[in-house]
Formats: structure tokens, C-alpha cells, sequence
């Protein structure tokens, strides 16, 4: 379709050739407008002169317009290889919790060490107040301090509180129950 379309329009030597006649058809009309009145009347004695006609200019043939090369086709682009799917996570295994055969009480093979073996490592002053500091600090966690309602670990602490002792208020006997059981069938193995 485009080959059909190039063919019908003219070439730019054609055009170029199309106004040169133009121009040229033009310049003789002006030349004889133009001319004296004197020319004319001697002519006019004697017969008409007609105008020249213009001699025709053959137009030029058309240049084949060559034909463009073909554009090579790109190489094609392969593929890319399918992503593998991930292989399943196994499941793990699961624990199975069997009660301990006799446990032995540890605190029945430590041998204690007494005062005098003691050496201690700070003097007497310095543990006192080292313990009176560490004794503020554990008040200081339970009882809380100044302005300690107003901080985000506080507000959370007042929405746990009854959520917490709602389910210690149900599961709790129960998880008692249990640990009390275990040791007591502990305790009748041993004997």
C-alpha cells in the first residue's frame, strides 16, 4: 500500500521542474504586459504577432526510487527458564513429652558451703548499700513511681490486668490439678 502511494506522488525533481515552468510561463506574460505601447501600435499596422506558445518541457522521468532493505529481524529472544517451584517446608516432627524416670534430687548431692569457707568479694558497706539500692528498685517495680500511670507500659498493664485474671480465673484450677496429679503418681512410682 505504501509502494502504491510513493508511486502516485511526485518526486522533488518533479515538483522542482513543475515550478520552474511556472515561473517561466509567468516571466513571458509580464514581459509582454510590460511591453511599450509604441511596440504594439507598429505591430498592430501589420498583422497580429501571436504569442509564442510555450514550447512543452518534457518532464523528466521519475528516478526509480529504490527499494529500502529489508530491517533483519532480530534474534529471538529466548525464553527465560520457568521458575522452580519452592519445595514444601516439612512438617516437624512431633514431640511426644513422656514423664521422667526418677529424678534425682540435686540439692541431696550439693554439699553446702559454710560461713567460714566464704570468702566474700566486696566489703561489708558496699553490699549493704548494694542491697538497700537493688531492695528501691524491687519497691520501685511493684509500688511504681511518680507519674508511672501515665506511660503506655502502665495503660497496657490496667487492660491486661482483668483479661489476665479471666483466664487465670478459669485455666488455673485446672493446671494445678494436673501438676498436682503428676507429682503425687511421681512420688507412688518411687516407693
Amino acid at each position: 500500500m505504501s509502494d502504491n502511494a510513493s508511486e502516485d506522488e511526485p518526486t522533488m525533481e518533479e515538483i522542482l521542474a513543475s515550478i520552474r515552468r511556472i515561473i517561466s510561463d509567468e516571466s513571458e506574460e509580464e514581459a509582454l504586459v510590460t511591453a511599450p505601447e509604441e511596440e504594439l501600435s507598429e505591430d498592430s499596422e501589420s498583422e497580429p504577432v501571436a504569442a509564442p506558445e510555450p514550447e512543452p518541457v518534457e518532464e523528466p522521468e521519475p528516478e526509480p526510487i529504490p527499494e529500502p532493505e529489508p530491517i533483519p529481524e532480530p534474534d529471538p529472544v529466548p525464553e527465560p527458564d520457568p521458575v522452580p517451584e519452592p519445595e514444601p517446608i516439612p512438617e516437624p516432627e512431633p514431640v511426644y513429652f513422656s514423664e521422667p524416670e526418677e529424678e534425682e534430687d540435686i540439692l541431696e548431692l550439693t554439699e553446702f558451703a559454710t560461713a567460714g569457707d566464704a570468702h566474700p568479694i566486696v566489703s561489708p558497706p558496699v553490699e549493704s548499700r548494694t542491697a538497700e539500692t537493688f531492695a528501691h528498685l524491687s519497691q520501685m517495680m511493684v509500688a511504681g513511681y511518680d507519674g508511672a500511670d501515665n506511660t503506655l507500659e502502665a495503660l497496657v498493664r490496667q487492660m491486661l490486668k482483668p483479661m489476665l485474671q479471666g483466664w487465670l480465673d478459669e485455666n488455673l484450677p485446672v493446671i494445678v490439678q494436673d501438676a498436682v496429679e503428676r507429682e503425687v503418681a511421681r512420688i507412688a512410682r518411687r516407693k
